[in-house]
């Protein structure tokens, strides 16, 4: 996370990070959006809500 100092500067290694980060978000936000839905899909199945819904397709 980006937070700055009381003063509102920033490490340099924090400006780096995000320049970083933002130079590479349209190759990086497929794969966080894929591991967010492969997360959410694991979750779903663990806790039983694709139970109900592979019943009522069935």
């Amino acid at each position: 996370m980006i937070d700055g100092e009381e003063d509102g500067e920033f490490d340099e290694e924090q400006y780096m990070a995000y320049q970083t980060l933002m130079q590479n978000w349209e190759d990086l936000q497929p794969n966080l959006l894929q591991s967010v839905l492969d997360y959410y899909k694991q979750k779903r199945h663990e806790l039983g809500y694709d139970i109900e819904l592979h019943k009522i397709i069935h």
